[in-house]
């Protein structure tokens, strides 16, 4: 089953799209304490509670030294060899112990395999490991294995002790407890099954293990190794399950309410040492070795302690800042309050400290705010309220309630307005003037504090966990109605997020046949609705609204659901690893608590509540008049700007539109997607606030060209010989004319041995493809593959291209219609990597200034399962030209937008990419962008890029980083690039002359003339001529190829009169 952590089920306003960037903040000088213990030298041990990573040591008290565990391990019991060294005894888990100030873990074979049980005895460190026995005379260097138990010993956690001819072994194997004892010989004497619940183990120096709960004792004395067994209330009076018992020097102790008990030595007659209400209001309790005794609160920042003898008692704060966090909120005023294990501090957003308003610390206080900055606390049997951020409060009394609130739920809904549950969770309270007055409300048994909205009139609480059932309550009437979720009762219903509108949405796990997983959407009176699997919100750790669209955090990125599609944009920040606890704040920042001692907290908030929108158009009457029969306009770029605020995004399939954004003025802009098109206006200023939430503009197109503009690109994400491979290809028409019949032809390169086509095709020879794409509509644009075999006669590392060229009778004259890549097959190479190419479609690392640089980006599933969905983040240089990207060829569909940084952020939701041990050819995926640099940077300004690949949950993979630098060309291009010339009179009757450098004709070897069929018309030797007669061929449209060593370095097209 896959993990599922919903720490938070809250519903905010609107959510800023885009990308969500976290900032480290600073915590309170605060520290948590989970165990104390001193040794017979007098050093100190200290654990925090949220830290089993290292331990504190002091031989002052005073000052601390940190030092790191090399496995996590919880501080249980500490055993001390004669000179203090310590031995670290984990009620579960490995055994440690600290030589030369390093802890280290213990192996009594040296492997994989570690010490799980050990006691010291007269200097000599006894352990058990597996079904071995032994000793160690070096404080657990080396160790001598004194025997090896025939038969399986469970040991899911174990005890140890040493009699002089004796092991005593208590193991447990589920919640079976098991006593052995065993000769030193390996001969197993006992085999006892115990009853024990919450047990204590001691061992007594006069001789003798004790293990006791609160029924039971089970006693084993050296001298007689039997076991011994009774009520335990015989020997401990007033024992209980909560009773602390344990051995310290030669002495028992234990606690009982107020009264700490000290027996006279071996034996079981008791003496009061001390006596006080604070004792029983402590978590815990030690007594040490010179009779002190410690007590302390789980995770609070200090400890007492009542030197031996004094009858006083004295309080201890560690100098150590490790605070244990539990919760954090901020207001709309810029007020902060956070709450740790032992305290709650305050501060306002511009502070850079920490202010300790009081010491009450720990899990059951919640932090909300009202939006008029109002603070609330729910405190033991009150409610705090302040309006000066925790200065001063004052007490809003709990309503009256047939039930005591032991424990209850606090909810801030709006200004004055609250919501109490009841102890058991069966009643509710409201108020809407802050306390003054409250009406009672009957609930349904909740077995736990349900999710709480208020909508209009109506009070809606969900319940998930459980019951799966949602109740609404009319706060004018009083009337109250519950509604099933859904039949879910052998399913596990994780939560959901009340909308703003009251429409739930909710996540289910079918752990049994996975048929029912998914999201669920239910509505009063219309039920639940299954609305599909989407693993991103289904497997999120937060699930969260924002007025009509659901959001779920993950890892490293979050989601959002309009309803019908999920959008995803990057998390940046965070750190990979660690335990989180994630916090919308009451003004909507995100918070997220890591390993529950670092906070962080996103830049923006998450809630814009304003929107600006709108569409691209073309006026068909040349009017700059939008009319709604205008045709949308779709690929065409449209930018937000404001402060500190960028989004570029494309138009969909409707020519449409729309951004979240904060309260201020923005520059709303857009541009013409070629040179045949222009705008009637191609910015806007435009200003949104809470008064005029949203705003609209349209931006007009008019047409300047009568003609297709054809656009044709295609690559591959590796060349492999011997293997099949193949092309992806994409064809659009960006004119404001459709064309009249158009057709691709294909050049293959010689090691090409082509196999199939996605779409019809003919095939002229065996090198020339032929597609016969018909008419294109304005905006229509065709994608599909070509497969072939590339040659095993090819060499290891030889370059291969691939020429393709559109032709149509309607074709704008400077339309992008043919393209050429070429790229080198490989052998070994990285499956995720970013790579950079020419104009002239060839790998480079230079580019001239004003072209286009073309990024190509490749990933592969090396997984062991299905990739669902892929997530690309190429955080983009500030030294490009956004205004040029433009989005080329890709393996698979995708969408994608530019987000804040800025990053351009390409999503290949739904890919369902297999794993390259399942399908090593179909786990390979790319895209590919070109953008330009900006024309101010000048020659030999480095332009690096470095993209983040997402499969589906998983960590980043980072590609490498490719670098482009702008740098002037010198000298002639490699034989390998396309030369520039022209050819004239175009259309023709007879002779087609040429111009080209000088130079260039000295490099053409040969020509060849080829049809709008891709057939070979003409094939000559060009012997320096600056002519060729085209008098014999038919009147039509042909493609001129220019030859240097069988190599294509030139391509024009012309017509034939």
């Amino acid at each position: 089953m896959k993990p599922l952590l919903l720490f938070a089920l809250l519903s905010i306003q609107a959510i800023s799209f885009g990308q969500l960037t976290f900032e480290e903040l600073t915590g309170p000088n605060d520290f948590n304490i989970s165990v104390i213990r001193k040794s017979p030298i007098g050093e100190f041990f200290i654990q925090a509670a949220n830290d089993n990573e290292s331990i504190y040591t002091s031989l002052d008290g005073q000052t601390w030294t940190k030092t790191a565990l090399p496995v996590s391990s919880r501080l249980f019991d500490i055993q001390y060899f004669s000179d203090g060294t310590p031995v670290l005894k984990p009620e579960y888990g490995v055994h440690l112990v600290r030589r030369d100030g390093v802890w280290h873990k213990m192996s009594m074979d040296g492997g994989w395999r570690e010490v799980e049980a050990s006691f010291i005895k007269a200097d000599t460190l006894f352990v058990f490991q597996d079904q071995s026995f032994g000793y160690s005379l070096d404080k657990g260097k080396t160790f001598v294995t004194m025997f090896t138990f025939g038969e399986n010993i469970v040991d899911h956690s174990a005890h140890l002790f040493k009699f002089n001819h004796h092991f005593i072994l208590h193991h447990t194997a589920g919640a079976s407890d098991n006593l052995s004892i065993f000769t030193n010989e390996g001969e197993r004497i006992v085999n006892k099954s115990l009853d024990l619940s919450i047990a204590s183990f001691t061992y007594h120096p006069c001789g003798q293990v004790l293990i006791c709960d609160d029924d039971r004792y089970y006693l084993i004395k050296e001298d007689e190794v039997i076991v011994r067994e009774g009520s335990t209330q015989t020997i401990i009076p007033n024992f209980n399950y909560s009773t602390e018992f344990f051995v310290e020097g030669d002495h028992y102790f234990f606690r009982t309410e107020n009264r700490i008990y000290k027996s006279t030595g071996c034996d079981f007659t008791w003496n009061i040492i001390a006596s006080s209400d604070v004792i029983d209001e402590k978590d815990n309790i030690w007594v040490s070795p010179d009779s002190d005794i410690y007590l302390n609160d789980n995770a609070s920042d200090f400890y007492i302690v009542q030197p031996a003898g004094s009858g006083q008692w004295e309080e201890h704060r560690p100098d150590i800042n490790y605070p244990f966090l539990h919760t954090i909120n901020e207001s709309q005023k810029g007020h902060h309050a956070l709450l740790t294990s032992s305290a709650l501090f305050h501060k306002n957003t511009v502070d850079p400290d920490w202010i300790e308003m009081d010491s009450s610390g720990g899990a059951n206080y919640v932090i909300q705010y009202s939006p008029n900055g109002g603070l609330y606390l729910n405190r033991d049997s009150e409610i705090q309220y302040s309006m000066d951020n925790g200065v001063s409060f004052t007490t809003i009394p709990l309503p009256e309630s047939e039930l005591p609130f032991f424990a209850y739920g606090l909810q801030v809904l709006d200004d004055n307005i609250l919501v109490v549950f009841g102890g058991l969770y069966d009643e509710c309270f409201v108020t809407v003037n802050n306390g003054q007055d409250w009406k009672r409300f009957v609930t349904p048994y909740f077995f736990d504090q349900p999710l709480v909205k208020l909508v209009d009139n109506y009070l809606l609480m969900a319940e998930f966990y459980y019951d799966a059932r949602v109740t609404k309550i009319n706060l004018v009437s009083g009337a109250t109605e519950t509604q099933s979720l859904g039949d879910f009762q052998a399913l596990d219903v994780y939560g959901g997020t009340i909308m703003d509108d009251g429409t739930i949405y909710f996540v289910v796990e079918d752990i049994f046949s996975g048929t029912q997983t998914g999201l669920y959407r239910f509505r009063f009176d219309e039920g639940s609705t299954f609305v599909g699997l989407h693993d991103e919100l289904t497997y999120s750790y937060v699930l969260i609204s924002s007025g009509t669209d659901v959001i779920g955090i993950g890892s490293g990125q979050y989601h959002i659901f309009n309803g019908e599609e999920i959008e995803t944009y990057p998390i940046i920040g965070l750190p990979q690893d660690g335990t989180r606890k994630y916090i919308v704040a009451s003004n909507k920042h995100l918070y997220v608590i890591v390993d529950q001692t670092k906070v962080f907290r996103s830049t923006k908030p998450l809630s814009y509540p304003q929107f600006i929108s709108g569409s691209v158009h073309h006026t068909s009457d040349q009017d700059c008049i939008t009319d709604t029969l205008d045709p949308g306009l779709k690929y065409w770029q449209v930018k937000v700007e404001g402060d500190d605020y960028l989004r570029i995004t494309t138009t969909n399939s409707e020519g449409q539109f729309k951004f979240s954004v904060p309260e201020g003025n923005f520059t709303i802009s857009s541009q013409p997607l070629n040179a045949h098109w222009d705008l009637c206006d191609a910015s806007y200023q435009v200003a949104v606030d809470k008064t005029s939430p949203n705003a609209n503009k349209d931006f007009q197109a008019v047409v300047l060209s009568s003609c297709a503009d054809l656009e044709v690109d295609f690559s591959t994400p590796l060349l492999r010989r011997c293997f099949d491979n193949y092309y992806s290809f994409r064809v659009r028409n960006t004119g404001p004319q459709s064309t009249l019949g158009t057709t691709l032809t294909v050049k293959l390169d010689p090691f090409f041995e082509f196999t199939s086509a996605t779409i019809p095709y003919t095939l002229v020879g065996d090198s020339i493809l032929v597609f016969d794409l018909g008419v294109m509509a304005v905006n229509d644009e065709i994608n599909f593959y070509i497969f072939f075999k590339l040659s095993c006669d090819a060499e290891l590392g030889m370059e291969h291209c691939l020429t393709g060229t559109l032709q149509d009778d309607n074709e704008c004259g400077e339309s992008r219609s043919t393209y050429t890549e070429c790229q080198e097959n490989i052998g070994s190479y990285d499956p995720n990597d970013k790579r950079t190419f020419n104009e002239l479609g060839e790998e480079a690392e230079t580019v001239d200034k004003g072209e286009y640089i073309y990024y190509h980006i490749r990933f592969q599933n090396t997984g062991t399962d299905t990739a669902f969905n892929i997530r690309v983040i190429d955080p983009l240089s500030p030294k490009l030209d956004l205004s040029t990207l433009e989005m080329l060829s890709a393996s698979q569909t995708y969408t994608h937008f530019i987000s804040d940084g800025p990053a351009l952020v390409v999503l290949f939701d739904d890919i369902l990419l297999p794993d390259s041990s399942t399908n090593e050819p179909a786990s390979h995926g790319f895209f590919k962008f070109r953008v330009k640099p900006l024309p101010e940077y000048d020659y030999e300004t480095n332009i690096p890029n470095q993209a983040r690949i997402y499969f589906d949950f998983n960590d980043p993979i980072l590609t490498n980083e490719a670098n482009m630098i702008i740098r002037q060309p010198v000298g002639t291009k490699d034989v390998k690039d396309l030369m520039a010339f022209d050819v004239y009179p175009n259309p023709t009757n007879s002779l087609l002359t040429l111009t080209m450098a000088e130079s260039d004709f000295d490099r053409v070897s040969e020509y060849e003339i080829i049809d709008h069929l891709g057939r070979t018309i003409t094939q000559s030797s060009l012997l320096n001529r600056k002519a060729i007669d085209v008098s014999h061929l038919a009147q039509g449209v042909y493609n001129l190829l220019l030859r240097e060593n069988q190599v294509i370095v030139g391509m024009r097209k012309f017509v034939r009169l």
